[in-house]
């Protein structure tokens, strides 16, 4: 992601501004590329009183929007820094997408759950327990959530970085590995500050559109079968499922026969996408886990091939894959290979390579490196590829949504004129470009939780 250019800082100052007030947005300028500042030197260079820099700082610290870090000095044994966290505030834009994605493989309760701490940042469990029940909570309404924040924890969704006895959000006491039964989970809900894992969230949701995205491309029964197992074990730790239930699941859905769901798992499994074995030496039953990193590597490698023919052509395209699954190669050899004339792939080349999909190695038969007597070989190299896409997309997103919060400005301007009735057509017209934004952005972001940015 490009940190370095002033419409990216704008545009966290904006975010900041509309989630948690001006304040936050002055304190997110102030650290923004800073190494670490000091809490005297926030007030300082922030020009806010000692209080109101402390209440912003709270704010951010309690969204995971800032850490703290403790380095020593000289004069005194430890002092506190604080950093901005930039990737946290991307997430929390996210928070619809992330929300839905909750929803949709762990339920209603635990969607509410996580728009709790996407609202109010760190909470108690009891702080939890009166935002979800404002009245007395039952027992049973107890145990359901100690048993789905259990879950969360376990699936790295939520995290506890902070003890309740320090009093002091963004101190780091993290929960011990061995922590690991239910009973003691539960029992450190009890004495500890309960945070959102944003990463975790992403990392979870990347890998679930990954796999989404390659089901799109294979043909049935496979894509059911593996859009089945993304479902049924995005809630798990090994994100298996049993032999058993994927196949009463095909029979009862798709009227598919134990052999055929057999052939096409035995067919996933050669492609990488699946793995089966036993969970233990004891159980003799069968367990279909899911590949997530292979199917990653697949869904962007199918996003840069479509990159590339939207932007440069079918031919291109092709050049692309030749020169992907067979480095190394000259022009007169990739011409004949792709089976276009010697002029075209040469000008087709020459605009990959001035947009760095491709890459390009001299190899001198002799030391004068005489062009005529030195060979150019061709490559692509798909991680420099990604993280172009990567570039383009961050880009992409500040401009459009810097764009969209004008916009926003516009439009509010607009409806607030004094004086003036607007009829419904108007004001339709007037949220169209808006609208526009809106959708564009939603898709731009699922972009970027595919390709981590």
């Amino acid at each position: 992601m490009l940190d370095t250019n002033v419409p990216m800082k704008r545009l966290f100052r904006s975010l900041c501004q509309e989630y948690y007030g001006s304040d936050a947005s002055v304190v997110c300028n102030t650290l923004y590329h800073s190494t670490g500042k000091t809490f005297q030197q926030l007030c300082a260079e922030s020009r806010l009183s000692a209080k109101r820099c402390a209440k912003a700082l709270h704010t951010l610290l309690s969204h995971c929007c800032v850490k703290q870090t403790s380095h020593a000095t000289p004069a005194s044994s430890h002092v506190n820094l604080y950093h901005l966290n930039t990737r946290r505030l991307l997430h929390v834009e996210r928070a619809a997408s992330y929300l839905q994605h909750i929803r949709k493989i762990f339920g209603g309760r635990a969607e509410r759950i996580t728009f709790c701490f996407f609202i109010c940042g760190s909470l108690t469990l009891s702080e939890l327990e009166k935002l979800l029940h404002p009245g007395k909570i039952s027992e049973r309404h107890r145990k359901q959530l100690r048993k789905i924040l259990v879950t969360l924890y376990t699936c790295g969704i939520i995290e506890l970085p902070v003890r309740n006895e320090t009093k002091l959000l963004g101190n780091c006491s993290a929960i011990p590995e061995e922590v690991c039964s239910t009973a003691q989970l539960e029992e450190t809900f009890n004495h500890a500050f309960i945070s959102l894992n944003s990463d975790g969230i992403n990392k979870k949701m990347r890998e679930y559109e990954s796999v989404h995205a390659v089901t799109s491309a294979l043909d049935d029964p496979h894509a059911q079968i593996l859009s089945y197992i993304n479902t049924k074990s995005s809630d798990t730790l090994n994100r298996c499922v049993t032999l058993s239930a994927l196949t009463s699941h095909c029979e009862c859905t798709s009227k598919l026969t134990a052999k055929q769901v057999m052939d096409s798992v035995r067919l996933l499994q050669r492609c990488a996408y699946l793995s089966v074995s036993h969970l233990n030496d004891v159980s003799d039953e069968e367990w279909v886990r899911l590949n997530p990193e292979h199917a990653l590597h697949t869904a962007l490698f199918h996003l840069a091939q479509t990159t590339v023919k939207h932007r440069f052509g079918d031919i291109a395209c092709r050049l692309f894959r030749l020169l992907l699954k067979t480095p190394q190669l000259e022009q007169k050899q990739i011409s004949e290979l792709a089976m276009i004339p010697l002029k075209d792939c040469r000008e087709i080349l020459g605009k990959l390579l001035k947009h760095e999909y491709v890459r390009m190695q001299e190899v001198a038969r002799t030391t004068d490196h005489a062009p005529s007597r030195t060979n150019y070989l061709w490559k692509v190299h798909l991680p420099s590829v990604i993280s172009k896409m990567k570039r383009e997309l961050s880009e992409t997103f500040v401009n459009l949504k810097t764009k969209h919060i004008e916009e926003c400005k516009v439009y509010a301007a607009f409806t607030k004129v004094g004086g003036l009735r607007h009829t419904a057509q108007e004001l339709e017209g007037a949220a169209q470009p808006v609208k526009k934004m809106e959708t564009c952005l939603l898709r731009i972001s699922r972009m970027m939780i595919v390709f981590d940015c």
